[in-house]
């Protein structure tokens, strides 16, 4: 059946500021979600604050934090990956003043986890992509990360693009990080 949207967070405090319902972002993001211009202006100021809240999580809920996304199916929601969760980690997510707009979230892996996995891939990735640079093919391996799935997605070229060298490299990738790898 269809969802029926629950109602939505009253915005941050006035000191943080709401989004004019004439604000670019407003209006595209009115549109683009087919959402009143308020609930629009709603969202996008706690959109907005996200990175905030990725520079506070960091140091306050240390290396169980497994990163920050929004949540379209859900409302344009944040999400805050935790592992090993706990209801103290959603208390401190409201006291930033996300009461209402931002949800914990359980996860396997920590951003700090994903992040080494990242950084580990893109040193190796990076000297593969140099080697299709050189020889002309063109054909590039791209390494980023997805807190929503709480995986670090490695990009490859079609198949009959992959080289020896990329292939053996993907091999060792999906052996060193299994389902961490998407």
């Amino acid at each position: 059946g269809a969802q029926v949207p629950r109602e939505l967070p009253t915005p941050f405090p006035s000191s943080v500021g709401v989004p004019e319902p004439d604000d670019p972002t407003v209006v595209w993001l009115a549109s683009d979600q087919n959402i009143s211009r308020a609930d629009a202006a709603r969202r996008a100021a706690w959109q907005l604050r996200a990175g905030v809240l990725i520079d506070k999580a960091r140091p306050a809920l240390g290396g169980r934090f497994g990163g920050i996304w929004i949540d379209e199916q859900d409302y344009g929601r944040i999400k805050v990956g935790m592992v090993d969760a706990t209801a103290a980690d959603q208390g401190w997510v409201n006291a930033q003043g996300f009461r209402g707009a931002a949800d914990i979230v359980e996860v396997p892996r920590s951003l700090n986890d994903l992040e080494t996995a990242a950084e580990w891939l893109w040193s190796r990735a990076l000297e593969l992509n140099q080697d299709t640079v050189d020889d002309g093919s063109g054909w590039t391996l791209g390494v980023g990360i997805a807190p929503s799935r709480s995986t670090v997605n490695l990009s490859v070229p079609p198949p009959m693009h992959v080289s020896d060298a990329q292939r053996a490299f993907v091999d060792q990738a999906e052996k060193r990080y299994g389902e961490a790898l998407f």
